[in-house]
């Protein structure tokens, strides 16, 4: 029986990000739950401790942080790890300031 390191959440709207992302974090020993979108995050995930959120800056129709306001208004204190492939600089410090 293996233990698991930890939880982690990917949200990203790119199922190639999810697919990759998954496969790599559970041979690093973690479980992980995916979601393409924060919308989804919201209706289905549920808290779990230890855990750690790997989430997409930018997706169509709201944006990580958009996800990470909504998060601090429910009181979820998940750490949250952004990504991006492109991002602005006041993204970034907006980010960082709520606690990323």
């Amino acid at each position: 029986m293996s233990v698991s390191l930890g939880h982690v959440y990917v949200v990203d709207d790119n199922a190639d990000m999810l697919y990759f992302l998954r496969n790599l974090l559970e041979l690093m020993g973690y479980t992980v739950d995916t979601f393409s979108s924060p919308e989804l995050f919201l209706s289905r995930s549920t808290p779990i401790s230890p855990a750690v959120l790997l989430l997409d800056m930018h997706m169509p129709h709201s944006s990580g942080l958009d996800l990470q306001q909504m998060l601090e208004s429910l009181g979820r204190k998940t750490p949250i790890v952004f990504m991006s492939g492109e991002s602005e600089k006041q993204e970034i410090i907006t980010a960082f300031t709520r606690g990323a």
